[in-house]
C-alpha cells in the first residue's frame, strides 16, 4: 500500500480516503468522451448508474473505457439490455425496480469485463458483496 500513499503525496491514507480517490479517478475516466462522438444521453445515463452504486470500483482503472464499450454494446446488443434501454428512453423518471434490472445487467457486464483480465481477482478492489 506505499505504492498507493506515494501517489497521493506520501501521506498515510486511511481506506475510506484511499476508496474515494480511486473512484473518483474512475469516475474520470468513464466519463471521458472521444470528440465528435458524443455517448447517448440513454448510455450515459446507465453508465453514470454504474458510478453512482460504485460498481466501477471493480474495474481496472486501465479497463475502465473497455467496460464502458461492453456496458453501452451490452444495451444495444442484448435482448434483455435492449428492452431495459427502451424503457429507459421512454420513461422521464427511473422506478427503483428499474434501477435494480439495470444494475443487474451491468453487474453481469462487469463479471464479463474482469474474467477476461489474467488473474483478476475481486479481492484486490475491496470486500465482495455478493
Amino acid at each position: 500500500s506505499s505504492g498507493i500513499n506515494a501517489e497521493y503525496g506520501g501521506s498515510d491514507l486511511d481506506e475510506s480516503t484511499r476508496l474515494i480517490l480511486e473512484h473518483g479517478k474512475r469516475v474520470v475516466e468513464i466519463l471521458k468522451q472521444k470528440q465528435y462522438s458524443p455517448i447517448n444521453q440513454i448510455d450515459q445515463a446507465i453508465i453514470l448508474l454504474a458510478v453512482k452504486n460504485k460498481l466501477v470500483q471493480w474495474i481496472p482503472l486501465n479497463r475502465i473505457s473497455t467496460f464502458k464499450n461492453e456496458v453501452i454494446n451490452y444495451f444495444k446488443t442484448n435482448k434483455t439490455g435492449i428492452e431495459l434501454r427502451q424503457e429507459l428512453a421512454e420513461k422521464e423518471s427511473y422506478s427503483k425496480v428499474l434501477m435494480k434490472k439495470v444494475d443487474k445487467r451491468l453487474r453481469q457486464v462487469i463479471i464479463k469485463v474482469t474474467s477476461a483480465i489474467p488473474g483478476y481477482d475481486f479481492n484486490d478492489y475491496g470486500k465482495k458483496e455478493e
